[in-house]
């Protein structure tokens, strides 16, 4: 699947973040952030997508690799997620 036909365009992650992780994108959001997560994790789901397909993966696979790198877990499951440190982008 060429990056221009992405299966989670970057409304798709907003949006994610926004039902499963409220706080933080709210957080993100008034710190004026928001953007530029998504788009870190569009990166991440590009780059995985990209290597597994690479590895010889089903688009399917690749697939489901893709929504692993950007689907954060919900609040509830995760409350104290740090999102830079998982990013590898701590200030």
């Amino acid at each position: 699947m060429p990056l221009t036909e992405k299966l989670y365009p970057s409304p798709k992650i907003r949006g994610h973040l926004k039902e499963h992780r409220p706080k933080m994108a709210r957080q993100l959001e008034e710190s004026g952030q928001l953007d530029q997560i998504v788009s870190h994790l569009q990166e991440m789901a590009d780059t995985a997508y990209s290597q597994a397909r690479d590895a010889g993966l089903s688009p399917d696979q690749a697939r489901e690799l893709e929504f692993e790198a950007w689907a954060l877990p919900d609040e509830e499951d995760a409350p104290n997620l740090d999102l830079h440190e998982m990013l590898g982008d701590r200030e």
